[in-house]
């Protein structure tokens, strides 16, 4: 993936990192996301509902 990483900064205004829920990350963000990190709880149930919320935001050709 090296030929697609950008290095950038946290302020950005083509970046927004937000702290919350996952749904409600999406929902005010208008519905898309071309890159989503997932980092939350570690166990399977939080991560298998964060990856199925997840699944369903991604813009053509996003990565989660």
């Amino acid at each position: 993936f090296r030929d697609r990483v950008v290095a950038i900064q946290k302020n950005s205004r083509d970046v927004r990192c937000v702290r919350a829920g996952l749904a409600d990350v999406f929902g005010s963000l208008g519905g898309h996301a071309d890159l989503t990190f997932l980092d939350g709880g570690h166990d399977y149930a939080t991560v298998c509902a964060d990856i199925f919320t997840a699944r369903r935001f991604p813009r053509p050709g996003g990565i989660i």
